[in-house]
């Protein structure tokens, strides 16, 4: 998939019809480029309280961690201004969780349907890998103003286990082998707005994706322990998509012409109490 640019589980997400070291290393057809020489960090902590996947964001530790930081206009180094986005992380012992905040005053998506381009709608995206040395093996989680989500799993080459799980196909975005469509197990999405979504009669202020990943989820990857105090992942996150100004935002500096699956440019996680 090369491009450039109250808590709803799966289930229930489906009920409602709302969806939600490197140097020259061959993979696929795919040339994974060496590593980004200034590569960055993000130390994301852990939660002290449950976390309801909700979209309010009112739990204690949202407010606690600060957020992850500016997000930079594709492709400079440069937050910009504008309709700008924001977004937070913790992780507990079962989850990863994920939250975005992005100003827009044309908040458009109309996908509703799982696996969907929801890349073309207004739209935010993390792309995580478990493992440091190898983020070439990862899985990425799109998601619209609606909580409809597209998610694919990258491996090096062919699963058979993973190819008999339940909605797990061969990525018609990213057309080789080792690439899948699929829905991570126990995903959560919330989400929320202020605003008309898709009425550019008015002007709209902000929209919240709420993602909690559990961290079970990884060892679909290959990850062989859970992450510790002290344990470092690769990952990146994007805001893309609708009629946002500018169009393209990451959090981490990818250079024009590289598309967001370049997991060369991933920045560090750094798990921490």
């Amino acid at each position: 998939m090369k491009r450039n640019f109250g808590p709803l589980s799966l289930g229930l997400i489906c009920a409602l019809g709302v969806t939600f070291s490197h140097s020259g290393i061959a993979w696929g057809a795919r040339l994974f480029r060496p590593p980004a020489p200034d590569l960055k960090s993000v130390t994301v902590h852990r939660a002290a309280s449950k976390i309801f996947v909700d979209g309010n964001l009112d739990e204690p530790d949202w407010n606690r961690v600060g957020p992850v930081g500016p997000f930079l206009v594709y492709p400079t180094h440069e937050p910009g201004t504008g309709e700008t986005t924001e977004a937070w992380m913790l992780w507990d012992d079962t989850n990863l969780y994920i939250a975005f905040k992005t100003i827009d005053r044309n908040i458009l998506a109309t996908r509703t349907q799982r696996y969907e381009d929801v890349f073309k709608d207004d739209c935010v995206e993390a792309f995580i890998s478990p493992f440091p040395d190898s983020p070439q093996i990862y899985t990425n989680i799109e998601v619209n103003a609606l909580a409809t989500f597209l998610s694919e799993i990258h491996l090096a080459g062919p699963d058979p286990v993973l190819e008999k799980m339940p909605r797990v196909i061969p990525s018609s975005y990213t057309p080789k082998p080792g690439h899948y469509l699929w829905s991570p197990p126990g995903l959560q999405l919330g989400r929320q707005h202020l605003g008309t979504i898709n009425s550019e009669s008015d002007v709209d202020s902000w929209w919240i994706i709420e993602m909690s990943i559990p961290l079970s989820t990884f060892r679909y990857l290959g990850m062989k322990e859970p992450p510790q105090p002290g344990s470092v992942w690769r990952f990146n996150l994007y805001r893309i998509g609708g009629k946002t100004e500018p169009p393209r935002r990451n959090l981490f500096f990818l250079p024009e012409p590289l598309g967001n699956h370049s997991p060369e440019h991933y920045g560090r996680l750094v798990f921490a109490d």
